[in-house]
């Protein structure tokens, strides 16, 4: 499975301006007509992490693979 966080090359700490960013720099790196494959992946780990409610969507889906990978604040 497709870990969000090291598609982007970010740490799963980042704020939503940084996970902008990091998109943005990969999709400059990897433009569709050269690299269809590889842009298509940093597109869909995106939309898994983009805001808030994504992220917490994708941690409650991934929980039982990778426990410990967010502090809810409980």
């Amino acid at each position: 499975m497709m870990n969000p966080y090291e598609v982007l090359g970010i740490s799963i700490d980042a704020d939503n301006s940084a996970i902008a960013d990091a998109y943005l720099l990969r999709i400059w790196q990897y433009p569709p007509k050269r690299c269809p494959e590889k842009f298509k992946e940093i597109n869909e780990a995106y939309e898994k992490i983009k805001n808030r409610k994504s992220r917490l969507e994708y941690y409650l889906c991934n929980r039982e693979e990778r426990p410990g990978i967010f502090h809810l604040g409980h």
